[in-house]
């Protein structure tokens, strides 16, 4: 999910389906052309612009303010495979960075993708966050972060040994929250990562199988929200401290015990008087 404005977002589904977010009401959705149909990123830096990549090819997506359409396709690193992508973030219709389920990282200059380039070797990448065409930061499912300068990609820094990294969100190059499965937040400053603060104790965790996980969404340096992996709660970050937990999804919570584990999976803030989140079943719930 992505929202670049307060009567704008942008979800795409796995079933290869996208919908709109108008303030009010969600579009029906629409369907995606992809030999894998399985869209899992999407990123809107305007209302007029999108890219969205799936996760069991290298398929990408733009949409222009009105419709979808097949972007240039990403090139697999090793010609006649498709590891799929993880991730995309774009701070510009001139800009997009995508990870892929693999070590490899790709950038977008408005036209083409670039080749792949290995930032992660021997680890898979999770997610990416660019405020700008000069920064990014991406993580892995381990304990590093991967720093792109707008021009080349640092060496992993393993920024929180002995757990696994979920997500990242960037507000700029001197402000980031990383979100571990256990509920940990790291913050970055512009030169260095803080250590681990618990954000959740009970609910920031992966779910059943290890299929559900945290997802966190930065606007500003002093607000971000982020949401559990199994328990349908939400945690906001005012700049010091996080938030108590609080439960907006109670069919999650009480999920947890039951045959079918539901959680939220997506977040996306405009700013702290606005973000959108989803669960697995098609629920949304906004703060407003």
């Amino acid at each position: 999910m992505s929202c670049p404005s307060a009567n704008f977002c942008m979800a795409v589904l796995g079933s290869g389906y996208a919908a709109t977010f108008d303030g009010t009401t969600w579009s029906q959705p629409t369907g995606l052309s992809s030999s894998a149909g399985q869209p899992d990123s999407v990123s809107c830096p305007t209302v007029s612009f999108c890219m969205a990549v799936d996760a069991q090819d290298s398929s990408a997506f733009l949409f222009n303010g009105s419709a979808w359409s097949s972007a240039p396709r990403i090139s697999d690193p090793v010609p006649g495979t498709q590891t799929g992508m993880a991730s995309v973030s774009c701070s510009s219709p001139s800009f997009c960075a995508a990870v892929d389920n693999g070590a490899n990282a790709f950038t977008f200059n408005g036209t083409s993708w670039s080749p792949a380039t290995a930032i992660d070797p021997g680890n898979q990448l999770s997610t990416v966050s660019c405020p700008s065409a000069r920064f990014c930061a991406a993580v892995d499912y381990g304990p590093d972060v991967v720093i792109f300068n707008g021009t080349s990609w640092s060496k992993p820094s393993a920024i929180d040994p002995g757990t696994y990294l979920q997500a990242v969100s960037c507000a700029s190059a001197s402000f980031c929250v990383a979100i571990d499965r256990k509920g940990n937040a790291l913050t970055f400053n512009g030169s260095t990562w803080s250590a681990p603060v618990n954000a959740d104790p009970n609910g920031l965790t992966m779910g059943e199988g290890g299929i559900s996980w945290p997802v966190v969404s930065c606007p500003a340096s002093d607000f971000c929200a982020a949401v559990d992996g199994a328990s349908g709660n939400v945690v906001t970050f005012d700049g010091s401290a996080w938030s108590a937990p609080v439960n907006i999804d109670s069919k999650a919570a009480n999920s947890v015990s039951g045959p079918v584990l539901i959680f939220l999976m997506s977040v996306s803030c405009r700013s702290a008087a606005f973000c959108v989140t989803g669960d697995t079943i098609g629920n949304t719930f906004v703060r407003s």
